[in-house]
């Protein structure tokens, strides 16, 4: 994950989540009690990255959301309300408007919504905050333009899901081995589609 991507803000919130939900143990001496502020003034620093691109952006186009305004020229990543991203996307995904590549995509992209729901869910049943904003950050960033793009893609970065799978996998061994079976012959396919020049995010 770069410094610039958007996730990484999103790991910035989730630490401010953190930060603030994480009890304190009551101050023995004076300073101590400075010693939390002291402590939070470093929950600056992840969003600097992110503040310097900016800059870097506005001095190259006289734009500092550049990146923004591409992504919407190019990739129509413009805001839609969730359910209407939804629409589009399993209109791509069935009804035959897509290449049959791309429109796996699209399925793969609902799939992943969905499974993105069911974790956040988990998190926030089992009040896992910080795991709970980073993931609803993710899903609305990804789940509310024109339609979906890169959100099973964008499962790779979703520490909480991988996290708490291998937790899983160690209590049942069944787990491990469904995913084995699962994942060895789709990252096969994946693998070959991506070598032989095709979409395959």
């Amino acid at each position: 994950m770069t410094f610039v991507e958007k996730t990484s803000l999103f790991l910035a919130a989730a630490l401010v989540v953190l930060f603030l939900t994480t009890p304190t143990t009551p101050p023995t001496r004076r300073d101590e009690g400075t010693s939390r502020k002291r402590d939070a003034a470093w929950l600056v620093l992840p969003g600097l990255p992110a503040l310097l691109y900016f800059w870097y952006l506005y001095g190259r186009t006289g734009d500092p959301m550049a990146w923004k305004h591409a992504q919407e020229r190019g990739w129509y990543r413009h805001f839609r309300a969730p359910w209407e991203a939804w629409s589009q996307t399993w209109h791509e995904a069935f009804d035959r408007t897509q290449a049959t590549g791309y429109a796996a995509q699209f399925q793969a992209d609902l799939l992943a919504m969905v499974l993105g729901l069911l974790l956040l869910g988990v998190l926030l049943v089992r009040r896992r905050w910080p795991e709970a904003v980073y993931l609803a950050l993710t899903l609305w960033a990804l789940g509310t333009s024109y339609w979906y793009m890169s959100v099973a893609r964008s499962t790779l970065l979703w520490w909480p899901l991988w996290v708490g799978l291998a937790v899983w996998s160690v209590r049942r061994r069944w787990v491990a081995i469904a995913y084995l079976c699962l994942v060895a012959p789709l990252s096969t396919v994946l693998a070959i589609t991506f070598m032989s020049g095709r979409w395959a995010g």
